[in-house]
């Protein structure tokens, strides 16, 4: 597939297919981070036709180097022959079906070699699924009800109360959480009562742990009484094949993974300690229909052993470290000190610190876009990117670099071609 310069990403099929879908789905999207408003709208491509490897098409038929890749999933690159075969093998075979499957069951045993220090799995299709059923799972165990969160974990009401956009969320849900900020231990500390049942988080964003953080989180909770659950959403199968607690070396009570676990099939895992996961189900319940749905538990299988036999969590962050490292220093040589790159090899974003850091990352945005690049902040790396795509984002950001170098900051403006990304608010 031959990258081209693109100037022309929304023509007359995406129009026509835009008037239509703004009629039918509310802003047009299913996920807050696709939204037409998240990209360079009007000048930006809407819609994906298909990928292969590293690689996307739109529905014009623009070829681009997706860096963005599913925001988050697909890990191995789209569709990757050994997953795609374990899918259309368990196909021919059946979905879901009314007794257990034995899929269900070497899914489970390949996630016990993964993550020793978690003796059960219960399986679902979203994030907030398994961060919804943790948080009940603490609930249960400990008999109490308030939560300490760090990060983002889902749509659901005992979390979404204490977002920005909580309508329709009853408020009783705000004296049962507490929002904390990550590497402010002394936050953490200060909240826990003997009511908090839990403190759910995520063990790494963008910003490294301070030293000994996470190992005093979980001395207090031991200590405490309460239990500590990671959100791996992100984590899970992309910075080590056991996650952030086998990366940091730190054994939670509970972990949620979703997302790389099947190279984009719809799966969700719950994972935890006997004792808690025997609990739930004798005092509450955490079951759904398609928890066993087959085509996703076979993607899971196959995406799990050929991370582990290929090395590519290694790869992943050998790869991303690298690229950073390359990426600050053309930063560096052309006296950007307000864009740095920041994160881990697998998963890195882009700092802008200026009076406007959304014209910035809009005029980044489009300029990679035209060098054939899909980009939008946040790198998330998959097996499939190679040297050469590597050297295309690094000969594009240098290109833009020097490009803002010339122009300044306040000129962007008159260089932007289609609406100024808008920031995010959930």
């Amino acid at each position: 597939m031959k990258i081209k310069i693109q100037t022309n990403f929304i023509k007359n099929k995406t129009k026509k297919i835009k008037i239509i879908g703004e009629k039918l789905i509310p802003e047009l999207a299913q996920t807050a981070a696709k939204k037409p408003s998240q990209f360079s709208e009007d000048f930006s491509p809407i819609f994906i036709e298909s990928g292969k490897g590293a690689i996307v098409k739109d529905l014009e038929n623009n070829l681009l180097i997706d860096t963005i890749m599913g925001i988050g999933p697909i890990i191995l690159g789209y569709n990757h022959p050994q997953v795609n075969r374990a899918i259309k093998d368990q196909l021919n075979k059946g979905i879901i079906f009314s007794l257990i499957h034995r899929l269900e069951i070497k899914l489970a045993e390949k996630l016990k070699t993964c993550l020793p220090n978690m003796d059960m799995f219960r399986f679902s299709k979203t994030g907030a699924d398994s961060t919804s059923a943790a948080i009940r799972a603490s609930r249960n165990f400990t008999q109490k009800e308030k939560i300490i969160s760090c990060g983002y974990h889902g749509w659901h009401d005992w979390n979404a109360i204490a977002l920005n956009k909580n309508g329709g969320v009853p408020q009783f849900n705000k004296k049962f959480i507490k929002k904390v900020q990550y590497n402010n231990f002394e936050q953490i500390a200060d909240s826990i009562d003997n009511q908090t049942a839990a403190l759910i988080m995520e063990p790494v964003i963008f910003e490294p742990p301070e030293r000994g953080y996470l190992e005093k989180i979980r001395k207090i909770t031991k200590q405490k009484k309460v239990l500590l659950i990671f959100d791996e959403m992100w984590t899970g199968f992309r910075l080590n094949l056991g996650g952030a607690q086998k990366y940091f070396n730190i054994e939670a009570d509970l972990a949620c993974y979703s997302k790389a676990i099947a190279n984009g099939m719809p799966i969700s895992v719950l994972a935890g300690k006997r004792n808690i996961m025997k609990s739930l189900n004798k005092k509450s319940f955490f079951y759904t229909t398609f928890g066993g749905e087959t085509l996703s538990i076979a993607a899971a299988i196959k995406t799990i052993e050929f991370i582990k036999k290929n090395n590519v969590c290694q790869k992943l962050n050998e790869n991303g470290n690298k690229m950073i490292k390359e990426i600050n220093n053309i930063f560096i040589l052309n006296n950007l000190n307000f864009l740095k790159i920041v994160g881990y090899g697998s998963r890195s974003i882009l700092n802008i610190k200026t009076e406007d850091p959304l014209l910035v990352k809009t005029f980044i945005h489009q300029e990679m876009l035209k060098n054939g690049i899909l980009w939008n902040g946040i790198i998330n790396l998959s097996y499939s990117h190679t040297k050469k795509h590597f050297n295309k984002i690094y000969d594009s950001f240098n290109k833009i670099a020097k490009s803002i170098n010339l122009k300044g900051i306040k000129n962007l403006r008159s260089e932007i071609k289609g609406k100024k990304i808008k920031k995010l608010v959930i």
